[in-house]
């Protein structure tokens, strides 16, 4: 009686067996599929060698893309297209639109960019799917199925995010001020090869002039009939000169030929787009100043040169990654909401999470984030006293070059009064000839002194230059180079 009784109590309790909520279980499912539709994909940007170098020959002096960055940086209409003569502005603006070390340059200031955003982004929800299964549920009339999941919702705590955007946007900003480095580079390295090309022009030209004029002195020596014995020596003499100044002439056109490819590899185009170009270097061969005083220059340079900038912009990252990593201190917590469908009984649940900073308090990390800040202070400090001894060193080897060219120009002077005086007094003798062919040569040598210590004197203002990174010539313009303008012209 007792078990039936039991029986017939437990019969008419019996659940009907229910059917799990599909629907909600699979919510989150839905919600996933949701939210991943506007993901990024991934396409392919193969680099084929043979279209980069073909690209690399096509360019030209006379692009249309370089004639409109060219005119937006001058703010003027350039007449005639391409220039008359390129001279050492003009080319400088070329380097910029074609140097391939601004562009990488650039290439590393947009990967600090997008280190922006990945340092902005939120952390994102995390989602526990748990389904569980009863083996035994069906004897009691239960659904097998229990269907649930947990969101795991993190938060940030002690400013982290914050301090990791300072941070990201710092270096950001030492990769943007690099990219002006680079074209103070190029600029410098565009500078220094126009003047190797000058110098090579000039003494090919010193050459050719004493190549002519001992050819005919040879062809007179020839002519003489008197004598034979003395002008036979003579003739010997000349026509040894004569071969020493054409193998100089072969060097000097060698060096100009290296000259011309050096200075198309520093504008960034293939040499050929050079050949048909006239350079001007009137702004290389003016009159050199006596004395320079620096004044506020030398002070703004300490302060303002773009890699001083940037090292104190790194400086400034090294400073938000030590806050970051005193922000670990405090640890973030996690929440977790929860859902759990059960025998058609709808659980809702809130979990919280933490780590305890039991074992260590992030002093590790800590330490070397204090160290690393140590080590960029040393390392700005070391910077500006490298830009103080750089600046000292050019203004006085200028005052050293100047002097020298000085005295270049008097020796030159000395000979050509000399040689003016032996033309003066005939060339009749054996004597006054042999005597005008070493003038001729000593005046070679003079011409070669003087042009010589003119170069370095000018190489020795462009190290002077390239230490305060500003021209002294205050009216040249450097125009903004953070964008590529060749990508602006595809648009």
């Amino acid at each position: 009686m007792r078990n039936n009784h039991f029986n017939n109590r437990f019969k008419g309790n019996v659940r009907k067996p229910t059917r799990p909520s599909w629907g909600r279980a699979l919510f989150p499912l839905a919600v996933i599929g949701a939210l991943t539709t506007g993901c990024a994909s991934f396409h392919p940007k193969p680099l084929l060698p043979s279209q980069t170098a073909t690209s690399f020959e096509a360019r030209s002096l006379n692009d249309p893309g370089l004639k409109k960055y060219m005119e937006a940086a001058l703010r003027r209409e350039i007449k005639p297209w391409p220039p008359s003569a390129w001279n050492f502005p003009l080319l400088t603006l070329a380097a910029f639109y074609y140097n391939p070390d601004l562009d990488v340059a650039r290439a590393e200031w947009g990967v600090t960019q997008a280190g922006i955003l990945t340092a902005g982004e939120s952390p994102n929800l995390g989602l526990i799917l748990n389904p569980a299964y009863v083996t035994n549920a069906a004897l009691y009339g239960f659904s097998p199925w229990i269907l649930g999941f947990i969101f795991d919702v993190p938060f940030e705590t002690a400013g982290k995010k914050d301090a990791r955007v300072d941070q990201a946007q710092h270096l950001s900003d030492a990769a943007r001020l690099k990219i002006a480095s680079a074209a103070w580079r190029a600029r410098s390295r565009l500078r220094s090869k126009l003047l190797d090309l000058y110098a090579a022009g000039r003494s090919e030209t010193f050459l050719e002039n004493e190549k002519s004029d001992l050819e005919k002195y040879v062809a007179l020596l020839k002519g003489l009939s008197n004598s034979p014995a003395e002008p036979s020596l003579l003739l010997l003499q000349a026509e040894t000169l004569l071969e020493k100044t054409d193998l100089f002439l072969s060097e000097a056109r060698q060096k100009k030929t290296e000259a011309h490819v050096s200075l198309a590899q520093a504008i960034g185009i293939p040499a050929s787009a050079l050949e048909e170009a006239a350079v001007s270097f009137d702004d290389l061969t003016g009159p050199l100043p006596d004395e320079i005083s620096l004044g506020e220059a030398k002070e703004k340079a300490l302060v303002n040169r773009s890699d001083i900038l940037s090292a104190l912009e790194v400086y400034e990252a090294s400073q938000d990654a030590l806050k970051v990593e005193i922000a670990k201190q405090f640890p973030d917590f996690h929440l977790g909401p929860g859902y759990t469908w059960n025998q058609g009984q709808d659980q809702w649940s809130l979990g919280i999470s933490l780590t305890l900073p039991l074992f260590n308090q992030n002093q590790g990390p800590i330490a070397q984030a204090e160290a690393n800040r140590k080590v960029e202070a040393a390392r700005f400090r070391a910077l500006q006293d490298s830009v103080i001894a750089d600046i000292d060193r050019a203004r006085v080897g200028y005052e050293g070059v100047l002097e020298k060219l000085k005295q270049a120009e008097k020796l030159l002077a000395l000979q050509e009064k000399k040689q003016k005086w032996i033309e003066e007094m005939g060339s009749s003798s054996y004597i006054q000839r042999s005597t005008l062919l070493q003038t001729r040569q000593e005046i070679l040598e003079a011409q070669k002194a003087r042009l010589d210590a003119y170069v370095e004197a000018q190489s020795t203002l462009g190290l002077l230059e390239d230490a305060l990174e500003r021209p002294l010539e205050s009216t040249e313009n450097i125009p903004d180079v953070s964008t590529n303008p060749r990508d602006e012209d595809k648009k």
